[in-house]
């Protein structure tokens, strides 16, 4: 079983379905979350339901349909707010 205490976690489409309910467990189990998905206002309101929890989310603007730009996303050094 995987203990995402203080993890750090990368949830791709996170405005929708499944994407909606993994931030909540990984918030309450303790993880650092970035929640990814191309729509900024939906991405917002997924968010705002773990960080009122006390978590600690960041949304990323990302377009999960395209491999690329996933991967670029998580290269990015020195900016990222949920590392540790």
């Amino acid at each position: 079983m995987v203990r995402p205490a203080g993890e750090a976690a990368f949830v791709t489409g996170a405005a929708s379905r499944v994407g909606l309910d993994l931030p909540r467990a990984l918030v309450a189990a303790g993880a650092r979350v970035a929640l990814a998905d191309i729509d900024r206002a939906r991405r917002a309101d997924a968010a705002s339901e773990p960080t009122a929890a006390g978590g600690v989310v960041t949304t990323v603007e990302l377009d999960g349909r395209h491999g690329p730009d996933i991967s670029a996303r998580m290269l990015v050094s020195g900016t990222n707010p949920i590392a540790s």
